[in-house]
Formats: structure tokens, sequence, C-alpha cells
């Protein structure tokens, strides 16, 4: 049985993933590591997740691509992201450890701790998406010029005069029987990705 997973990811910066070695390390200020750690948690409602798995890996700052393609990209995959989105994910953090590193803040450090966490969600059967719109507002469009520029994020269409239209806890709206196919699949808004 194949599971129907999707996920989101968050990269920030944590001190306390450093042992005292490196915290204490005399590195190079001019060409710093990354000490990346990679957390890999499974949810199957909002409620709970568990930590699937870990990974650490120090990244040069001279060859921060490379590294990532010979560490991240085979655990990317392990976990059955597709290749687009693991390609994404290394962009990701590449630029967050080029913009820690260029924070006038930060100049002399010689090592940057990075926590790339992600997490997947089980995606929701028909009816728990169905029950999930129930609780959602819903507007039945009456003035067509109201939503004039904004469009459905999932069909790209203006909602029309009579149309149903359903709005998520984070405020964007879609037609609702197109959320409730995007529901069955996905476990975040199709937009700014807040999770349901």
């Amino acid at each position: 049985m194949t599971l129907n997973l999707e996920f989101d990811s968050n990269i920030y910066s944590d001190y306390t993933i450093l042992t005292p070695s490196q915290l204490s390390s005399c590195g190079n200020p001019n060409n710093p590591d990354f000490v990346v750690q990679f957390r890999v948690y499974f949810s199957h409602d909002s409620t709970s997740m568990y930590l699937y798995t870990s990974k650490t890996v120090v990244l040069r700052s001279d060859s921060i691509i490379t590294d990532l393609n010979r560490s991240a990209i085979p655990l990317f995959g392990s976990l059955g992201i597709l290749e687009e989105h693991q390609h994404n994910l290394v962009f990701e953090i590449s630029s967050f450890a080029h913009e820690l590193a260029s924070v006038n803040s930060n100049a002399g450090e010689t090592m940057f701790p990075i926590v790339v966490s992600i997490v997947f969600y089980q995606a929701r059967r028909k009816e728990e998406a169905a029950a999930l719109i129930e609780e959602l507002g819903k507007v039945v469009v009456k003035e067509e010029d109201y939503y004039d520029e904004e469009e459905c994020p999932i069909c790209l269409d203006k909602p029309s005069i009579g149309e149903e239209i359903t709005y998520m806890p984070c405020s964007h709206f879609c037609h609702s029987h197109c959320l409730l196919k995007w529901l069955e699949k996905n476990a975040s808004c199709p937009l700014c990705r807040f999770h349901c």
C-alpha cells in the first residue's frame, strides 16, 4: 500500500545542535563550515507527529551545493521526495546558508548551525476532507466585482456570481468543489502551505 503523503519544510538556525568542540572550532571565518541537521517527521493528524529519522552533515562554504547533492539528495530520494522538490530544497538550504554567513552580526564566525525540518503529512480520505470543508467558512459570491482581481489558486478561475467559495483558516479562499478535491490529497493551503 502506498501512502499519499505531502510535506512541509522549515529551515532555521539553532546553535543548540552544535557540540562544544564545534562551538570552539578554530576554522576559517572567510570560509566557514555549516553543520546541517536534517530532521524528518511523520504526522498522521494535525496534533501529533513523530521523529522518523535525523541526519547531520557538515558543509563547506566553498562547496555547499556539491556537499548537499552528495549528502542530502540520497536522503530526499529515500523519502520519496520528487526530484524537482529535492533540487528546490537544496537551493533553499544553500541560500539560507549564504544569507546566514553574510549577516554582519555573524562576522568572524567559523561554524553555523542549520536545522532542516521536514514534516510529512498523510493525505486525508474523502470523508475527512468533506468534514473539514463543512467546518470552514463559506460564502456564495454575490458581487462578481468583489473578486475581480482574485482567482481560485487551484483551478485559476475567478469566482462567478452564485458560486460557493470556502475560506481556509489562513484567510485564502478556493472554490468549494476545488478545495474538496485538493484536501483529499493535500493537508495545506495551496497558496501559503498553512497546515489544515
